[in-house]
């Protein structure tokens, strides 16, 4: 069959790609679908594969900045230059069926595949050389790549997770149970986890640390203490293991939230802090923190109100540019939704953020730690005990969550029920057990500790 036979789109390829140049949110939602031989024409190949290479880096897309980079590779004249790119864009100007046209794409290239396979199949038959059985076993297996491959949609066998070759495991299965086996043999007290430590021994062993790809909710009341125990878990996780964080600071700006860092590791508190009125020894206290603070692997972004896309860009960089190992979003009904239209249901847009923070996670492979706000009808009930219908605003927040963690003080309503205790209650927990564990609360300098008061 000749090349011109092969079935293929111009006008379907060239759809996609103008969607790809002109909209960030088909941007997000096919980059990740598509692959380099789903297309067919060799100008188009070359076009989305300096689209991909751009988004991976986390640099915006459009026209101007793909041409620049089409031209740095000397390819901008092979695809037939920016008339080519603004031509495309003009002709496809709607993108309300990106998806729609990456499935037709997705067809074609697997027909083609289908051809490809078929007619080495004819050529095998006809040439006999090996036993019949053995040919159609290979045919097969053949046909069979085709869908697992092509498809990305029939998801991973099993057995490639079983022998360490899905991309999330390094190791076999087998190996990693021995390992972890003899990790609790050596100290069973202690038993091993798979994720960041947040460092709080108890809950780390209950939810079994931040593990990669997981969306973990911390919600609380106003004032509670939501920010500080993030960044308690972010000073472990940074100045402690030396892991880059970033941080999505949407309420207090980058020199508050470090001024906070200081005042939870030296002890110093706040007031002081604030005001000036510091002992020689509290200011020793707080020269010997600086030197690490500063060389913490923590990079904050307090711009205020970011809509979806722009924080997901920003993630992405962050983990191109720094390699983070957690990112930390405060919180999570100041993130704007998609759309810059007000929608009449603020429940939808909340659903909606939620979501594309937790296919966020799953695509940077990293834990998100999000911040939420609790209704104030948590603030009438008897004991004023928080359950996961008290997440603000939606049951989506819930549903996309593998961890829920709510952040309890008795004494925020009483101040002398339990001064200097909180509970942190574990409300969901997708692969462990719920339940509560008790820490010390020194609000003076915002450092939470193990242990009870």
């Amino acid at each position: 069959m000749r090349k011109k036979e092969l079935p293929c789109s111009r006008e379907t390829e060239e759809a996609i790609l103008a969607s790809l140049l002109t909209s960030q949110d088909q941007l997000n939602s096919c980059i990740d679908i598509l692959e380099l031989d789903d297309f067919f024409f060799e100008e188009n190949k070359i076009i989305f594969e300096a689209i991909k290479k751009t988004c991976q880096s986390g640099t915006p897309v459009d026209v101007h900045i793909i041409a620049n980079r089409l031209k740095a590779d000397n390819l901008l004249e092979v695809i037939g230059g920016v008339p080519t790119l603004i031509t495309m864009c003009q002709n496809h100007q709607s993108t309300a069926y990106a998806e729609e046209y990456c499935s037709i794409l997705r067809g074609k290239r697997v027909y083609r595949d289908i051809i490809s396979t078929s007619n080495k199949a004819i050529e095998s038959a006809q040439s006999s050389p090996v036993d019949c059985g053995v040919l159609l076993d290979d045919i097969q297996r053949q046909f069979c790549s085709i869908a697992f491959v092509t498809d990305k949609s029939l998801g991973t066998r099993v057995g490639d997770i079983v022998q360490g070759k899905y991309k999330d495991s390094a190791k076999p299965i087998a190996d990693i149970l021995d390992e972890r086996r003899e990790q609790y043999k050596t100290n069973p007290s202690k038993p091993p986890i798979t994720g960041l430590s947040t460092g709080f021994p108890e809950l780390d062993t209950a939810i079994n640390g931040l593990n990669e790809s997981n969306l973990v909710m911390l919600a609380a009341c106003t004032s509670v203490g939501k920010t500080a125990f993030a960044l308690n878990v972010v000073d472990h996780v940074a100045c402690e293991l030396g892991l880059p964080v970033g941080v999505f600071s949407l309420e207090m700006t980058a020199e508050q939230l470090t001024y906070r860092l200081l005042c939870s590791r030296s002890g110093v508190p706040s007031e002081a802090l604030v005001t000036g009125n510091l002992t020689d020894e509290q200011l020793a206290r707080i020269r010997e923190e600086l030197p690490k603070i500063e060389a913490a692997p923590i990079i904050i972004d307090d711009r205020s109100h970011p809509k979806i896309q722009e924080l997901r860009r920003k993630a992405r960089r962050l983990k191109a540019c720094f390699g983070i190992r957690l990112l930390v979003v405060d919180y999570l009904t100041l993130v704007e939704p998609a759309s810059s239209r007000a929608s009449d249901n603020r429940q939808t847009d909340v659903a909606s953020i939620s979501r594309a923070l937790k296919l966020l996670a799953r695509e940077l492979e990293i834990p998100i730690l999000c911040l939420a706000q609790l209704s104030r009808k948590v603030d009438d009930r008897p004991g004023h005990r928080p359950v996961l219908g008290d997440l603000r605003e939606s049951g989506a927040i819930e549903h996309d969550s593998d961890v829920v963690l709510f952040l309890f003080r008795r004494d925020y309503y009483d101040s002398q029920d339990r001064p200097g205790e909180a509970e942190i209650i574990i409300a969901k927990n997708r692969c462990g057990r719920v339940g509560s564990i008790i820490l010390k609360y020194e609000r003076n300098t915002t450092r939470f500790s193990n242990g009870r008061k």
